[in-house]
């Protein structure tokens, strides 16, 4: 890991230039190893009734992004402690999750995701967890990157096509643990820096 340097010399010395952001952090929800294999089946069946041909995303790479840390020259080690730092406090416990829509986010993208969406009320252990992480970064300080606006989905894809939205069989999973993960932007790679599992419910 390096520092945080956003900018690098031109060859004439005279302006900075911006080096390129090649690294995102962000916290998620992933489902363990069986859920994955099933969820990935399922977004498959999905993709194919609502005919999206675009590249799925693989099923080790899909989760629900709580938090959006940034996109960055390379890996801050400072944001990465403090996220850290917030994940060894969080005391939530494990829940359930269901989704029963999918549609297209982005209706003027070019390539906007296919995701699977759902009502408020099976996804509220989801949306609990996203504050919770949230206040426990403020207090790590990270308050900066506590994301205000949060709907919580699932992409199984990228395609051309739009999709609207549509209801569907339910679609659900248990959400064990939170995880802190370091993506390579466009090459499909996930690192996984931080794992914290959620509490047992009684």
């Amino acid at each position: 890991m390096g520092n945080d340097g956003f900018e690098q010399m031109s060859l004439l010395g005279d302006a900075p230039v911006a080096k390129p952001a090649l690294n995102r952090l962000f916290f998620a929800l992933m489902p363990d190893e069986q859920d994955a294999a099933r969820l990935f089946q399922l977004g498959a069946e999905l993709r194919m009734a609502h005919g999206v041909r675009g590249r799925p995303i693989g099923e080790n790479r899909l989760h629900i992004t709580l938090h959006h840390l940034g996109d960055f020259p390379e890996v801050p080690e400072l944001m990465v402690n403090r996220a850290r730092q917030a994940g060894e406090t969080l005391a939530h416990p494990t829940f359930a999750l269901s989704f029963d829509i999918v549609m297209s986010f982005g209706k003027h993208s070019s390539n906007p995701p296919f995701v699977m969406v759902g009502s408020e009320e099976n996804l509220s252990g989801v949306i609990s967890l996203q504050r919770e992480v949230g206040v426990r970064m403020a207090h790590a300080g990270l308050a900066r990157e506590v994301e205000k606006s949060f709907t919580p989905h699932m992409t199984l894809a990228y395609d051309l096509k739009t999709v609207p939205a549509q209801a569907i069989a339910p679609v659900s999973w248990h959400a064990r643990e939170l995880v802190l993960v370091h993506s390579l932007i466009g090459q499909s790679v996930y690192f996984v820096l931080g794992r914290w599992p959620l509490k047992p419910t009684a």
